[in-house]
């Protein structure tokens, strides 16, 4: 073993508690997913850190030992394997990219085969994505907003004449990366989902609903068969408007109702919403939004052209400037297939779109609420996390925990909507004083009231981690670790670095003061299954990931 593999501090396989070589990814005992951090993929990667996670991949940073050299490594998670049409989007992400060559698309290295199914090679990129950057600073100046899609439509026009269209801009696609020397500079991320197309101009394949709703376009939710050029140009026009103002163009209290209001609303004028927008700049978004193709610029050549007198030299050197330091995070995307819809007919096309849309957008919605499975409840956070992310309809009383004993508790037949003020249940054990009703308390014996109740405590601790003793509902595991990342989104308790427990820290709450009974799904997950840890025993059982089995066990670093 070498010095490189000596300094690699490996714990103990947490399936069956011995100790493996570092080229081993799964114990060879269960074959479960071992943890990552300090192990080689592909004979020459050495995995450091976690830097993101989606719905189906993640994204670790990694050290290619045999050129010493930092790289960016996406990996399919295991759940996700056994979906043909992920690969094959995964692989096709790859492909597209190195089709490119631009230095504004994120380099791809290699493709390599591992264990683990296809991983992704990338260049390392820090900074931030412009998502990111809005959240950050809430609105951007118009000219430094402009400077920065002019830079992404560079790669966008690129990409295009390559013959291959996006279909997935939105903020968190464009990263602001800083390299090691010279300005920071606009990257397009995740092709995973764009399409080639044809000497014809007609795209390849059957038509799919797929894409981010906020930035679809018209033609895209109708099927993205007839997505071509203008429809990046919808999208990239949608991601300026965000950036300008800080709301997207199209907003509503749903997936469906977002979906509509695409197809049939004409978005606020910016110079409406942000005074001293100058209305040439206003003109310029309402023509990408435009609900025609037809209408929109029809290059992104074009639309560069036309955004350069809102740009200033001055704001092109502020776009660049003072990016954070933390490295990237990659989001992977994944699409919803639909049934190919007939092509609409010209002179019926917003009726017949608007009938396609409603049915293809309920589709779309049962997908989203449900976590991607048929048994995940939607997302109820802790009543402190922002209620922007609430929906406002009421909904049953939770389901009833896992009782002792191990035994999987049985899901509910219908999901159920997150009710607008969820009341969290306490994880100790002692009855919570019940609500007031608003009457004053009358007096006690002696002209004395009593005391009010102690405060609940809000976290629970074991070691450096803590969690939450506010519960969250029944879920699958894939709802689970989306619940975790909205708990970190939101700084939940002021804390940063809320994950999904992994199966050692999850046991490491075993026997813990105030911690509930019950089952709590872990990250470790293999073949479409994962463990849920029984607490306060600690013991563990193998369940599939779809099943709504356990609540998550979200932790972080005791602060």
């Amino acid at each position: 073993m070498n010095a490189e593999s000596a300094g690699a501090h490996l714990e103990a396989c947490p399936f069956c508690g011995a100790d493996h070589d570092e080229a081993t990814l799964r114990c060879p005992a269960t074959d479960m997913v071992l943890p990552f951090e300090g192990r080689m993929l592909a004979g020459k990667f050495r995995l450091v850190s976690e830097l993101g996670r989606g719905g189906m991949g993640a994204v670790w940073r990694g050290r290619n030992v045999h050129v010493d050299r930092e790289v960016a490594l996406k990996l399919i998670l295991p759940e996700a394997l056994k979906n043909k049409e992920i690969v094959a989007r995964f692989q096709n992400e790859a492909r597209v990219a190195a089709r490119i060559g631009h230095p504004g698309i994120c380099d791809i290295l290699d493709l390599e085969t591992s264990a683990l199914g296809p991983v992704i090679v990338m260049e390392l990129l820090r900074g931030e994505n412009l998502g990111q950057r809005i959240a950050r600073e809430g609105q951007l100046a118009p000219t430094v907003a402009v400077a920065l899609i002019r830079e992404a439509l560079h790669a966008l026009d690129a990409a295009h004449r390559a013959g291959i269209i996006h279909r997935d801009l939105k903020p968190e696609n464009l990263f602001i990366h800083q390299p090691d020397t010279g300005p920071a500079v606009v990257k397009l991320m995740d092709f995973g989902i764009s399409k080639f197309i044809d000497r014809d101009g007609a795209l390849t394949g059957s038509g799919v609903l797929m894409g981010t709703p906020e930035y679809m376009a018209p033609e895209q939710i109708n099927g993205a068969v007839y997505a071509d050029a203008r429809t990046d140009i919808w999208a990239i026009g949608a991601v300026l408007y965000k950036a300008i103002t800080g709301v997207d163009p199209f907003t509503a209290a749903s997936v469906p109702a977002t979906l509509i209001a695409i197809i049939t609303a004409e978005p606020e004028p910016v110079d409406a919403r942000v005074p001293g927008v100058p209305s040439g700049l206003s003109a310029v978004l309402l023509r990408c939004l435009a609900k025609k193709p037809d209408e929109r610029f029809q290059t992104a050549k074009e639309l560069a052209d036309a955004l350069q007198p809102f740009e200033t030299p001055a704001a092109a050197v502020s776009s660049r400037a003072a990016v954070s330091s933390h490295a990237a995070v990659f989001a992977p995307t994944v699409a919803l297939s639909l049934p190919p819809p007939p092509p609409p007919s010209p002179s019926r096309w917003p009726a017949r779109l608007m009938g396609l849309a409603v049915l293809g957008a309920a589709g779309f919605a049962a997908w989203w609420y449900v976590g991607r499975g048929p048994d995940a409840p939607p997302i109820e956070l802790p009543t402190i996390v922002s209620e922007a992310l609430r929906t406002v309809d009421p909904a049953p009383a939770p389901t009833p925990d896992p009782t002792a004993g191990g035994a999987v508790a049985t899901p509910p037949s219908q999901p159920v909507v997150v009710p607008p003020t969820p009341v969290p249940e306490d994880r100790v054990e002692e009855p919570a004083p019940s609500a007031t009703t608003g009457e004053e308390p009358a007096p006690a014996t002696g002209g004395t009231t009593a005391p009010p109740p102690a405060e609940a405590p809000q976290l629970i601790a074991a070691g450096d981690l803590v969690t939450p003793a506010a519960l969250a509902k029944a879920g699958n595991q894939h709802w689970a670790k989306e619940y975790c990342a909205a708990l970190d989104k939101n700084k939940y308790l002021g804390i940063a670095r809320w994950k999904l427990a992994n199966p050692n820290e999850a046991k490491s709450f075993a026997k813990v003061a105030g911690i509930k009974p019950g089952g709590y799904w872990t990250t470790a997950a293999h073949r479409g299954r994962a463990l849920v840890v029984w607490l306060p025993k600690g013991s563990q059982t193998s369940v599939r990931v779809t099943t709504k089995a356990a609540r998550p066990l979200c932790v972080a670093p005791k602060p």
